[in-house]
């Protein structure tokens, strides 16, 4: 009994070694700011209290979903709807839920066009591996073997990476069919503008993706999720501006707090269920130096329907008009 228990324990000894070894590998070669939890996204991006309910609640259900769940969901809105704090309030909700297993969320690249490492495909099939291999610790053998026998998998094509990294490992798991199921989050694929793969996807990767998603070969494994059809965006928007202007208000200790801003419910209007640009005039308003009531009226009462170059030019003409005005206010 003494050997067996030594045994064992030598054999685990030499697992945790490789398995170190086979982290610290993929660790030095992953995008670590393209992580939820990274110091590069702190805070990360959330969605406010008790908006967005419906979304996440459908993206939650799916994923609980076990019975006859599609395994891909394709979440897609225009820019400003959130889709970002969408991601990534599921991925704290799940995290939060008690399912017998830990890290319901195995993994999560959030694509960013100024940052280098995550505007660009070339780290994300390694760090979508290194996240995996942490959360499920059964993965490191299969990970640690592609490693070792294949040192330059680094400077494969993601195909390859995909193949030796991570569909191999699960292969090679005894027990996969039984194992919970991770979900695994990728957002901003709108970001992704460093590739070299441009002329494969005609430069734009997110129109590419969703065309090939929403193709019929894809359409029994695909969920399509249209945020901008789920849910009543405008009182997400409405509670949002409500709260923050309460607060604003008791901060500056304006009268205003208990009632109905002059102008609130104009942007509530002007946002048209566009969370980023209600946020953006909270931001603004929101200034020590500044009067809050009158940054609203300036924003609020300056329309941009008399500027034609504008007004039906995009959908986010007035989002536009809005980083304008508040340009037009900055001192010299």
């Amino acid at each position: 009994m003494h050997r067996f228990t030594q045994k064992r324990l030598g054999v685990h000894h030499n697992m945790q070694t490789s398995t170190l070894d086979g982290l610290r590998f993929l660790y030095h070669h992953a995008a670590m700011g393209a992580m939820h939890e990274s110091d590069e996204r702190y805070p990360p991006p959330l969605c406010y209290p008790g908006t967005r309910d419906v979304v996440v609640g459908r993206v939650t259900s799916w994923y609980l979903d076990k019975n006859g769940r599609k395994k891909i969901m394709w979440v897609d809105a225009p820019a400003g709807y959130g889709k970002t704090a969408v991601a990534g309030t599921v991925k704290e909700n799940l995290d939060a839920m008690q399912l017998g297993f830990d890290s319901p969320v195995g993994a999560t690249f959030f694509f960013w066009r100024s940052s280098s490492e995550r505007n660009s495909p070339s780290r994300f099939i390694i760090t979508i591996a290194y996240q995996l291999a942490q959360s499920i610790p059964e993965l490191c053998p299969g990970i640690e073997v592609a490693i070792k026998s294949k040192p330059g998998v680094v400077k494969m094509t993601l195909e390859s990476q995909l193949m030796e990294l991570i569909v191999k490992p699960f292969k090679s798991l005894p027990h996969l069919a039984a194992m919970p199921n991770r979900l695994v989050i990728v957002d901003g694929i709108d970001e992704c503008i460093n590739s070299a793969r441009k002329s494969r996807v005609g430069k734009k990767p997110e129109a590419w993706i969703k065309r090939r998603l929403e193709s019929g070969s894809f359409r029994d494994v695909v969920e399509p999720l249209n945020l901008y059809k789920v849910g009543d965006h405008m009182d997400d928007v409405k509670r949002f501006v409500r709260a923050e202007l309460s607060r604003i208000a008791e901060c500056f200790d304006i009268e205003e707090a208990s009632e109905e801003w002059p102008g609130e419910w104009a942007l509530v209007r002007k946002s048209d269920g566009h969370m980023v640009y209600a946020a953006t005039v909270i931001r603004h308003i929101d200034d020590e130096y500044g009067d809050p009531l009158q940054l609203l009226k300036d924003i609020v009462e300056d329309s941009p329907s008399d500027r034609p170059d504008i007004s039906h030019s995009t959908p986010f003409s007035s989002l536009y008009e809005l980083y304008r005005q508040i340009m037009r206010s900055c001192p010299e």
